[in-house]
């Protein structure tokens, strides 16, 4: 995981990398950071990229965690990085909660409101609000037409 982490993020240089590490000030604290930044200084960016795995684990978890029914997740095992392959087993473990999920939301009356937004006409595309956002370096673009949920 490292090393494919490494290959992804690793060409963007000591700069960039080290702006994207003082931001781990406030989960790591001063004294970690900077040994991190050493780290970087020296072209070291294993340890480093170790520690930012390790930071991201930890925050993921906590959100994945964070007021959620443990049993309306699940892990999805798989033997490669193909997306095509990756789709197919997301598929086939989301299929069985389905059913759970169209019965919490009635029971929410997302149901209803669904129902009756698409009686409305639907906003054309077109005029829909467009939002972007970069990843940590910047090298990745976002853009989101309309009002996002998540």
């Amino acid at each position: 995981r490292a090393e494919r982490t490494l290959a992804v993020y690793g060409q963007y240089g000591v700069e960039c990398l080290s702006r994207a590490v003082a931001q781990f000030e406030k989960r790591m604290g001063r004294p970690r950071v900077q040994e991190l930044l050493a780290h970087l200084e020296r072209g070291e960016l294993r340890p480093v990229c170790e520690a930012a795995l390790r930071v991201y684990d930890a925050v993921y978890e906590r959100h994945r965690n964070a007021g959620r029914n443990v049993g309306g997740t699940t892990t999805v095992n798989v033997e490669s990085l193909d997306s095509v392959h990756v789709a197919a087993r997301v598929v086939e473990a989301a299929t069985p909660f389905e059913e759970h999920a169209a019965d919490a939301a009635e029971q929410a009356g997302f149901a209803q409101q669904a129902q009756k937004e698409e009686e409305e006409e639907a906003p054309k595309p077109e005029l829909l609000p467009v939002h972007e956002a970069r990843c940590f370096c910047g090298a990745t673009l976002i853009q989101v037409r309309g009002d996002p949920l998540s």
